[in-house]
C-alpha cells in the first residue's frame, strides 16, 4: 500500500486557531472505526486473506501464480504471472468459487482471470550470440561472392558476430573496419 503525505508550511498559527480542532495523528486516522482510509486498510487485508486463503487451497505450484487484485461486487479479478499458468488457473475456476464460499465469499458472480506479466521476466538479458571463428570466416567469405550489396552486407555484419580469442581483444568496430579494408 503506498501513502502520500503532502507538508505545508504555514505561519506559526495553529491548525486550533483556524478550524477550531487540533490535528489527527497518523495513528488515529489508521485506528479510526470510520472512513475511507479505514474501509481501504480493511480492504486491503480481506484481499490480502483470501488471496492467502486461495493459494493453500489450490496448493503449490498453481497457487505461487495467484493474485487476489480486486473483489467488487460479487466479482473476484485474478492476477496471474504467465498466460500458461492464466490457463491452469482458468480450469480451477470451479474449486474458486467452492474455496470463496468456505472463505465466507458465497455471493461470487463471477472470477476473472488476467494476466499481469512480472517485471523481472520481462527484463531479462539475451545472452549474445557469437559465431564460432570458422564459421564467422566462412559467412565472410560467402559475403565477398554475393553481388546483392543488401544481401553482402548483411552477411558482412553477421560475420564481425564472431567470439573473440584469448589474444585478442573484443572492439565491436575494429572487425567492420578491416572487413570495409579489404572489400576496397
Amino acid at each position: 500500500m503506498i501513502c502520500m503525505f503532502r507538508i505545508y508550511y504555514t505561519s506559526p498559527m495553529t491548525s486550533s486557531e483556524i478550524n477550531g480542532q487540533s490535528p489527527a495523528s497518523l495513528s488515529s486516522l489508521l485506528e479510526a472505526e470510520s472512513g475511507s482510509l479505514n474501509t481501504l486498510i480493511k480492504k486491503a487485508k480481506l484481499l490480502v486473506g483470501l488471496q492467502e486463503y486461495m493459494r493453500v487451497a489450490l496448493g503449490p505450484p498453481l497457487g505461487q501464480h495467484l493474485a487476489v487484485a480486486n473483489l467488487s461486487a460479487g466479482n473476484l479479478t485474478l492476477y496471474s504471472d504467465s498466460p500458461a499458468w492464466a490457463a491452469r488457473l482458468r480450469f480451477k475456476i470451479p474449486d474458486m468459487y467452492r474455496i470463496a464460499e468456505n472463505y465466507g465469499f458465497g455471493n461470487l458472480k463471477s472470477v476473472r482471470i488476467k494476466v499481469i506479466r512480472v517485471d523481472s521476466a520481462r527484463s531479462t538479458p539475451k545472452a549474445s550470440l557469437f559465431l564460432s571463428g570458422q564459421a564467422a570466416a566462412q559467412v565472410l567469405r560467402t559475403a565477398s561472392s554475393i553481388d546483392d550489396e543488401r544481401l553482402r552486407e548483411s552477411l558482412e555484419r553477421l560475420g564481425t558476430h564472431n567470439r573473440p580469442t584469448s589474444h585478442e581483444t573484443p572492439h565491436p568496430s575494429g572487425s567492420r573496419q578491416r572487413l570495409h579494408e579489404r572489400n576496397r
